[in-house]
Formats: structure tokens, sequence, C-alpha cells
């Protein structure tokens, strides 16, 4: 990979909106010239723009809470504005004193192996918000969460008619609708993963076509909710619906949702070799099984975790981050992990992965996604009950989730 040196010739000029808290009217310009030959921390509220002289000017536009220039990442963080960039197999990242481009004095470097411009990072996999009493999705809830996750918790892509999101309790309308609003929610600033997982491989399709016309980034395909297929099958299955549309597929492995079909990483492989499937996400809970994707599929194929517990173990090994139920109820938390494994602060990632260990136990309460939708009212974000036929938590049940989330919340003595 060449060397980054363009910035410490030339420097990097900011233009950072004069608008303050969430507003999106830009307001008058700040003009602020970054210090040539080292990366600043500056404080910013709203849109931005950045310019780099690279033999010509180039100009690009950033409107998001996180978004990419090249492989340098672009970060705005409680205020703040953080760079970072990838050098050789590591990335660094500017401290409160700024690092010097030609003289790296960075921590250690970042074990995943994910390339610049790949999907990475932590990614909601979105709880449906009901309406009172009707299962009805409840948009102004949904624009509500989606907004909160992505501007005041920093997620790297939100995941709509998932699993946790009880897509198979909705209708094809109710999907749409909440695919719809998650996507002019977002407005572009982080991508859009949709679930397309159905029983036949038609449904999937119009799924599939549903999500790419309504703007998604990616789709996210489920093997059958009720036949086991064979890999041969599930390989047919796979190329279908993938070619079925313009925009990159993500494979789901659910073995315990999908009558215990294991996508096997050689399988994996071969439908990232000869169609648009750029991904997994791995929610076999098997760490062995995700590190067979990592070494079979290539280092342009991002896996993921959907399990709270592996995310340290899944990037340290290559992984991408994780695409996990846990990301709606604490996403600072575990955006602070990832974080902490991208800049190599292996004894903080360490803490912040034992801290979630609690979130184990929610599996066995309740109905699934239950426990998430009320771990979330414990936590004042109140989403609504379960849609039909799951009951919302009672008794023992909403006493055993409270549990867990005062455990995750308490500082450990």
């Amino acid at each position: 990979m060449r060397k980054r040196t363009f910035l410490a010739a030339a420097g990097v000029a900011l233009i950072a909106s004069g608008a303050q808290g969430k507003s999106r009217d830009p307001g008058p310009p700040d003009h602020r010239q970054l210090t040539p030959g080292k990366f600043d921390r500056i404080a910013v509220a709203g849109p931005f723009v950045v310019r780099v002289h690279m033999g010509k000017d180039t100009s690009v536009s950033l409107s998001g809470p996180r978004t990419m220039l090249d492989d340098t990442e672009l970060v705005v963080r409680d205020g703040q504005l953080i760079i970072r960039w990838q050098e050789g197999a590591g990335w660094s990242r500017n401290g409160d004193q700024g690092v010097d481009v030609d003289g790296l004095t960075a921590p250690a470097p970042m074990q995943s192996s994910v390339k610049p411009g790949m999907l990475r990072g932590i990614i909601p996999a979105l709880v449906t918000p009901r309406k009172a009493g009707v299962d009805e999705v409840d948009t102004d809830r949904l624009h509500t969460l989606v907004e909160r996750l992505v501007v005041d918790d920093g997620v790297h892509g939100i995941f709509p008619a998932s699993s946790t999101g009880e897509a198979p309790s909705l209708t094809q309308a109710q999907r749409l609708r909440t695919v719809e609003t998650t996507v002019a929610t977002v407005n572009s600033r982080v991508p859009v993963l949709v679930g397309v997982g159905a029983p036949s491989t038609s449904a999937s399709i119009a799924y599939a076509k549903d999500a790419a016309l309504a703007g998604a980034d990616y789709i996210v395909v489920l093997p059958n909710h009720f036949v086991a297929l064979t890999q041969d099958e599930l390989y047919g299955y796979f190329a279908e619906v993938a070619d079925s549309v313009a925009i990159p597929t993500i494979l789901y492995n659910y073995p315990a949702r999908t009558s215990g079909q294991n996508i096997r990483p050689a399988l994996a492989a071969k439908l990232a070799e000869s169609h648009n499937v750029v991904g997994v996400k791995d929610s076999s809970g098997d760490l062995t099984n995700t590190i067979g994707y990592i070494n079979e599929c290539g280092p342009n194929f991002a896996v993921f975790t959907g399990s709270e517990s592996l995310i340290y173990p899944c990037m340290t090994m290559g992984g991408a981050g994780s695409i996990c139920a846990g990301a709606n109820v604490f996403p600072k938390q575990i955006v602070r992990l990832y974080d902490a494994v991208m800049a190599g602060d292996n004894k903080k990632a360490q803490e912040l992965q034992a801290a979630l260990v609690p979130l184990r136990r929610w599996g066995s309460i309740g109905t699934f996604p239950a426990p998430v939708k009320a771990a979330m009212a414990l936590l004042g974000e109140g989403v609504g009950g379960p849609f039909s036929p799951v009951q919302a938590l009672a008794g023992p049940d909403w006493d055993a989730i409270k549990a867990v989330v005062e455990e995750i919340n308490s500082p450990k003595k």
C-alpha cells in the first residue's frame, strides 16, 4: 500500500459547519487549515468538507457521523473530528497531540484484515418498533431509534428486517415500510443492510428487489426457515437470490433458527468467487466456524459475528466487527469495544468484551426478541412489545432481563 505522505506535504483543509447540536442546517462555514504533517482533533458540529491536495485539489463532501475519504476514515464522535488512516497492515489514529504522518507514533496495529472501503464495524440488527395494541410498525419510533443509533451512538450501519426485527412476523408491506423508513432516516450516512430471507426462493427474491428499489446498500440472506437443504441446494438458493439484484449480498448463518443448516466456509468461498457475495454474518456461536470464513473466503470478504460475546476474538482473528441485537441496547459500549480493537488497545477491548458477557443469558429469557425490547424499555427506549405470537416479558422473565441490564451498566468494583 502506498505511503500517504500527501497529507504531510500539503495538509488538509477542513470547512466545518457553524451549526450546533444535531441541526442539519449547515450554517455559516468555519474555515480552518489543519497542521501540515499532523492530524489535528477539531471540534465540529454538523456537515463538513475536507479538501485534500494530491497534485490537484480534490473536494469531498461528508455529511454523516462517519464516512470514508479513500482509505482515510473521518469520524465525528462527541463533537470531535477524529481522523485515522490505513498504513501498511494496520490502522493508525490521531491522538490528542496529533500524529506525524512520516514518523508514525501510533498504537499497536489493528488486527482485523478487512480492507478500507469494505463493510465493517458495529451494525445493529434493528428491532422493529410496534404500535401499542396492534401488530403495525411504529414508523415514528423507528425514525427516532435509527436517528439515535446513527447520530448519538456512532454505529457503522443499520440492519432492518432482521430476525431481531421480527421479519418473519411482518407482512411484505410492513417489511417494505420498515425498510423505506430506515433508508430515508439514514439518508446515506451509513450503509443499510436489509434482511430478505424467506421460506422460498421466489419470496426471497421479491424481498431483495423491494430492498434494492428502496435504496438499500446490501441484502442479507438467511437460509430457508423450515427445510434443511444440502450445501448444493443452499448454493443454488443463495446464487439465485444474489444474482436477482445489483447490490451486494451478505450471507446470514444462523443454524439454531434454520433447521440446523450451517453455511460451510467452503460454500461461502465458492459463492464469493462467482457471485456478488461479499460477507457473512455468523450467528452460529462457533468461533471455529467464524475463523473458517476468515481463512477460506479471502481478504475481501467481510466476516461479522452475530454474538456479542465473540466480538473481540472475531476481530482479532481478522473479522470485520459484529451485526448483533445487543447494539440496539448497548450501542455505545459495543462501538467502544470495536474502536478499542481498531486502535490496538487490547486491554481496554478485553475489559469491554468481558462486560458484555451477561448478554449470553438473554437467549434463555422469554421468547426472542422479547428480551431485547424489554431491555430497551428498561433503559428508556420504548419500542413497543413484540409482534404476535411472541409475548412481552413479565414476572420472573422481566426480573431476569432487568438483572442483565443492571449488571452490564454497573461498574465493576
